[in-house]
């Protein structure tokens, strides 16, 4: 990984704090055509730029009390300003979202000495791993490797796996466990893993348990999982009887690395007798881990990723066709179907620079996305053809399946291929 110098660092933190001071976020909000609206008396609320999301009230919130951050109470996303403009534009790149803020290109504002340095670094990374608020994509899949070997997979999470269209390959070959509810059960791992050399700090989902945390004995002490707030509003916590509050699902880049987790959520803590047979993860709350914990005891923002699958006994640098679906444990159950490379995207707001940069290494793409994602998969579509390469969109048969998954999973006469005009 690219990395800079410590004085080509320093020069460019300079000139990203006076863009920041030059463009105040509830300025920049304002100018990308969104209203603010107070909500309390210092707090002001606005639509989310994201589309990963279909809630189209306000739900993104400023503090005024630190009016540099934002973060969507629906989504998750959060950030300042950089991320904000990126999240409006499809750019996740620190290059290009500077250009859009201040209009000039960032090469030009730091020093001469270190503008090639910084040029090739800001091209092909996230502002907070240059900065150093997020551990390295190495560190995280070190961390998170080792925190899934201390986890173990909840009988209910592997039935519920296996309904989805998962095999008993993929929940042993992939990595899904079940992340426990109690704190005091995730607080010790936690002291395992940093006795055993892992580092927490700067690694998405890890974070110190505030000082008002109401079990004394846990206060400052680091844990892994949603943040108190995210609890609270997604249901999961400590219940009596709780054995685990999700399945963890790695979240893999084109090497490989698990890079990030999502949580899928259960919709109620697993051993609850009342009634209720067994719990069940929740299909809507997957969230991934360390959303709004930055500057939080010590926590690093969970930025969602793209997840690229591959058949778990595949060569993943064979790549010639790669398929794209929405979700990561999608892009798994259809990545071992078709034992094909699969690339999860996490929701269909703007086409990024690092959904583009990804699919570029492949010959030719095909389309599965669901019909309500067609603006989306249309603007893809095309965009592969004019870079030279192969692109089909992935009809099916809506008497098989409803939704495209169902079909691809059904067999190759459930779906064709509707081939690119570029090709025609």
């Amino acid at each position: 990984m690219d990395l800079l110098s410590e004085k080509a660092l320093n020069d460019l933190l300079k000139v990203l704090s006076k863009a920041k001071n030059e463009h105040p976020l509830t300025k920049v909000v304002r100018v990308e055509g969104m209203r603010l609206r107070r909500d309390a008396d210092r707090t002001v609320m606005a639509n989310c730029p994201s589309l990963a999301h279909s809630l189209r009230s306000p739900s993104l919130k400023v503090d005024l009390s630190d009016p540099s951050h934002f973060q969507c109470t629906a989504c998750g996303a959060w950030g300042d300003v950089f991320d904000f403009i990126g999240l409006a534009h499809g750019y996740a790149y620190l290059a290009k979202q500077y250009e859009l803020l201040t209009g000039q290109r960032l090469e030009s504002q730091v020093d001469p000495q270190y503008a090639v340095e910084i040029k090739r670094v800001a091209e092909r990374q996230r502002r907070e791993v240059i900065e150093g608020a997020v551990a390295p994509d190495e560190v995280c899949n070190f961390t998170y490797r080792a925190l899934l070997e201390r986890l173990t997979l909840h009988e209910s999470h592997y039935k519920y796996l296996t309904e989805q269209g998962a095999t008993e390959e993929d929940c042993d070959g992939r990595g899904y466990k079940s992340l426990p509810a109690n704190t005091k059960v995730r607080v010790d791992i936690c002291e395992n893993l940093i006795a055993s050399g892992c580092l927490l700090e700067s690694v998405p989902g890890f974070f110190r348990l505030p000082e008002d945390f109401n079990d004394e004995r846990l206060r400052g002490r680091w844990c892994v999982g949603p943040d108190q707030q995210r609890s609270d509003r997604t249901g999961l916590g400590e219940v009596a009887g709780c054995e685990g509050c999700g399945i963890l699902i790695p979240v893999r880049d084109i090497q490989g690395r698990i890079v990030r987790l999502i949580l899928k959520t259960d919709t109620r803590p697993l051993g609850i007798s009342e009634g209720i047979k067994e719990n069940r993860p929740s299909q809507a709350a997957a969230v991934s881990l360390g959303q709004g914990l930055i500057g939080k005891s010590g926590g690093a923002a969970g930025i969602t990723r793209l997840h690229h699958a591959y058949p778990i006994d595949g060569d993943r640098r064979h790549r010639e066709i790669l398929w794209v679906v929405e979700g990561v444990l999608s892009a798994d159950i259809i990545s071992g179907r078709l034992n094909a490379h699969v690339l999860g995207v996490p929701g269909f707001g703007r086409l990024t620079d690092e959904l583009l940069d990804a699919i570029s290494h492949y010959r030719e793409v095909r389309i599965a996305l669901n019909d309500y994602a067609n603006s989306f998969t249309e603007e893809l579509h095309y965009q592969i053809g004019a870079a030279g390469s192969e692109s089909y969109i992935v009809r099916w048969n809506h008497e098989v399946g409803s939704i495209v998954e169902d079909c691809l999973m059904e067999g190759d006469t459930a779906w064709w291929l509707e081939p690119d005009p570029f090709f025609i």
